[in-house]
């Protein structure tokens, strides 16, 4: 399955001019692992002035070490279930197609299109819902580590 949706960069141009520097199908950015694409990654602070392709690099927890954060698109099949993990981040997670089961230690919840998540760094695993594909947007950002409960859970390395 390929993420079609579109990613539109801005920028300036040769003359100092704001323009388009970019837009394109997130499925032709050739990411690392085409069902997590990626769709920038940035440092903080962001440095505007350079034209570099984030979406082509893999992803770390280095990346986080100066504050930095990315976007990501991610596709699951029906069916498809991820593993009970947990990360020293807060990812805010929008559903753009079909559903999905985020459980917890304790509890679920479907989530369907336009539901949004703020996830806080806790152990959760995703598992889709029907029989269609399910589509998530995330955000995610460096967070200080929820101390003791997650620690069988946590994940390093976000290595795409």
């Amino acid at each position: 399955m390929a993420v079609r949706n579109r990613r539109v960069v801005t920028g300036l141009d040769d003359q100092g001019r704001s323009c388009i520097r970019s837009d394109e199908s997130i499925a032709d950015l050739a990411p690392p692992d085409p069902a997590r694409p990626l769709v920038w990654a940035t440092a903080l602070p962001a440095d505007n002035r350079s034209d570099s392709e984030p979406a082509a690099s893999p992803v770390s927890l280095d990346l986080f070490s100066n504050g930095g954060g990315f976007l990501t698109v991610a596709e699951m099949r029906p069916g498809e279930s991820g593993p009970l993990h947990a990360t020293d981040t807060v990812d805010y997670v929008i559903v753009l197609d079909g559903s999905v089961r985020m459980a917890m230690e304790q509890g679920d919840v479907v989530l369907n299109p336009g539901d949004i998540v703020v996830q806080r760094g806790v152990a959760h695993s995703w598992t889709v819902v029907g029989d269609k594909p399910m589509t998530m947007a995330c955000v995610v950002l460096p967070a200080k580590p929820v101390s003791g409960a997650n620690d069988e859970y946590n994940i390093r390395n976000l290595n795409h």
